[in-house]
């Protein structure tokens, strides 16, 4: 049986690990089937193929991706109009709002 330190070393190091394994996925998004993934790349989104290739731009002043479900859309934060979805290529951004 552990001591009561060991068992809170124990878990103090799951919860290490789980925080690190977070961290690893933040800012990125995947749009699945390894399509494109999108990332907020300074004060934009940008997209990369999952090879590494095709870095490119897709929202300037835009942060936080996150595809929809089939990929068509993705989800971002303006920082004047809040949260918006567009197009898969950033085409017809619609306002969705605040918070």
């Amino acid at each position: 049986m552990l001591t009561r330190s060991a068992r809170s070393l124990v878990a103090l190091v799951g919860l290490g690990a789980m925080f690190v394994s977070l961290s690893t996925a933040q800012g990125g998004a995947f749009s699945g089937a390894n399509g494109l993934i999108a990332y907020t790349c300074g004060t934009s989104i940008c997209t990369i193929n999952p090879d590494g290739s095709g870095k490119a731009t897709l929202l300037p002043t835009a942060t936080d991706p996150s595809w929809s479900s089939g990929g068509g859309k993705i989800a971002f934060v303006d920082p004047v109009n809040g949260i918006e979805v567009a197009n898969s290529d950033g085409t017809n951004p619609v306002q969705l709002g605040y918070g």
